[in-house]
């Protein structure tokens, strides 16, 4: 995946910008809230933004496109604008909507959706988008859409309340087959995040790999052309998470 900065621009609402990828040999473009204008003092919701860790997740999956195209079902948790989800689309050349992108926000869902128009205009392989707020009718979810081999979150984990909800959830919608998986990239904000997320995943029967970015090719550029506040080499974690038993 190439980020192409020189395409980021103004979309026609002055309160959107637009980010070009490329990916699988087309482009893709993301709309999304501006860069320092969301959270709690700004004018969006910070699902509406594009986080780091979602590039960093998106340029893996272009590493792994054959386990993107094999899995029967992904889903993406907390889109937000929808980049990892919309490449896992491009990567499996999606048929019959077997990607879905979720987020508990209507107003972040809008975002998803505008961008999954922009890219996938009445296609066959259009993704499909849903609401999901994890711990609540998950059961539900699952009776209507089936279980994933891939699920896919970014940037999803910042509050330590909401992180049993989560595993909660992939341990629902988690397939059983053998090559079934739980991608996860998050900043750690100092670490005090790992610990939270390690318990959980493991009270929810899951097993994890730490995939070091250092092992990723061109992740080192990415992250260099990001304006941070600090370091996000060192501060960015990429796991993937198996059920025990499964690999």
């Amino acid at each position: 995946m190439d980020e192409d900065d020189s395409n980021s621009e103004q979309h026609q609402s002055p309160e959107l910008t637009k980010e070009t990828f490329h990916v699988a040999g087309k482009d893709l473009q993301i709309y999304k809230a501006p860069k320092f204008d969301s959270g709690v003092s700004g004018t969006f919701l910070t699902g509406q933004s594009l986080w780091p860790s979602a590039k960093v997740l998106a340029l893996y999956l272009t590493l792994i496109a054959e386990t993107v195209k094999s899995a029967c079902g992904v889903l993406e948790l907390g889109s937000g604008p929808g980049l990892v989800g919309l490449t896992a689309a491009r990567l499996a050349a999606d048929t019959d909507g077997k990607v879905i992108l979720t987020d508990h926000e209507e107003r972040v869902l809008q975002i998803t959706r505008m961008n999954i128009a922009a890219n996938f205009p009445s296609q066959p392989d259009t993704p499909r988008c849903a609401h999901l707020s994890w711990g609540e009718n998950v059961e539900e979810f699952r009776k209507q859409h089936g279980q994933f081999d891939l699920i896919l979150g970014s940037d999803v984990v910042y509050k330590e309340d909401a992180i049993p909800q989560l595993f909660q959830t992939v341990g629902t919608l988690l397939s059983l087959n053998d090559s079934s998986s739980f991608l996860l990239a998050y900043d750690t904000r100092g670490g005090w995040l790992d610990e939270h997320v390690d318990r959980h995943s493991e009270q929810a029967g899951l097993e994890r790999e730490d995939i070091a970015l250092a092992d990723i090719p061109a992740c080192r550029q990415l992250l260099g052309s990001i304006e941070w506040d600090y370091p996000l080499n060192t501060n960015l974690r990429l796991i993937k998470f198996t059920k025990k038993g499964e690999r």
